[in-house]
């Protein structure tokens, strides 16, 4: 079996221990950094290994990359635990929001405005605190807690002639949650910051997670489209969904080697597909065979 790990050139400790383990459920395993890739119409280009005759690709490429990731899985046509659609969804808050409203989840109520004259027509209706941001920046958040600070906050980002998110601000520890198939596992944080929510950190603790939860972690991977996630959670609200979350840290506090569990899968969903396409191929030529 053969896994072509897709990551950033500037490979962390996490990324080397990721390969060495890998080498360990695969007969071979190459690491090609998506920055040295490029894609044609028809085809991907890395040096001249040609990566569709891989059985399996693990993809560690951050949102930022979202459309270029959806590019490289949905030309590849081969089994990866994360689909192109997942990138495609998770690369944009709002629509990942309401796909998984959608579906009959919950998350925090969201708002998509395009212009300060637009947010301050629902200024009135909005349950604060909020958090405000740019649509286009990751980075930046911030937060009102009444109505006037909400349009001192407006005047400054209508310079930035830019969509604005106004979102519900859950101010409490959440859990992650890290689904790999129907496997889950997961523990608590606790916020030392405000913005900490948003981007999975905080102070973390080992905990219980109840299976309601549970159920609700593998039913949202499975609305987006991935087999490997962590899913943010306040109670039965949905915060956020990383498809390449860091683990070195969690494995230590919820002892348990999510690495080694996720190659494991990866190996055995590859194997599957593997046959499942060997045995179409039977099914074909023996209907192929009744016409002749």
């Amino acid at each position: 079996m053969k896994l072509c790990i897709i990551g950033p050139e500037k490979r962390t400790h996490s990324n080397l221990e990721l390969l060495e383990k890998a080498k360990k459920f695969f007969d071979t395993v190459l690491y090609v950094p998506f920055s040295l890739m490029s894609l044609g119409n028809d085809e991907i280009i890395y040096k001249n290994v040609d990566l569709s005759k891989f059985d399996s690709v693990l993809p560690i490429i951050p949102k930022s990359r979202s459309l270029f990731a959806y590019s490289v899985l949905n030309n590849l046509k081969v089994y990866s635990p994360i689909s192109p659609k997942a990138y495609f969804i998770t690369s944009d808050r709002f629509i990942m929001f309401s796909e998984i409203m959608k579906n009959g989840l919950q998350t925090p109520e969201i708002y998509l405005l395009n212009s300060q004259k637009s947010a301050q027509a629902i200024a009135n209706s909005i349950k604060f605190p909020i958090s405000i941001r740019l649509s286009s920046k990751e980075k930046g958040i911030m937060f009102a807690n009444n109505n006037t600070e909400l349009r001192a906050m407006l005047d400054t980002l209508e310079t930035f002639k830019d969509t604005i998110y106004i979102e519900e601000y859950l101010n409490t520890s959440y859990l992650q949650i890290y689904v790999i198939g129907d496997n889950v596992f997961g523990l608590k944080r606790k916020p030392a910051k405000k913005s900490d929510i948003f981007f999975g950190e905080g102070k973390m603790m080992g905990c219980k997670i109840p299976d309601k939860i549970k159920n609700a972690a593998i039913k949202t991977a499975k609305i987006i489209g991935t087999e490997f996630a962590r899913v943010d959670m306040i109670g039965e609200k949905i915060l956020n969904i990383d498809l390449s979350p860091p683990v070195k840290d969690v494995e230590k506090v919820i002892n348990m080697d999510i690495i080694s569990r996720l190659l494991e899968f990866i190996k055995c969903s590859a194997q599957r597909d593997k046959s499942s396409l060997f045995e179409r191929f039977l099914i074909d030529i023996k209907s192929l065979m009744r016409n002749i």
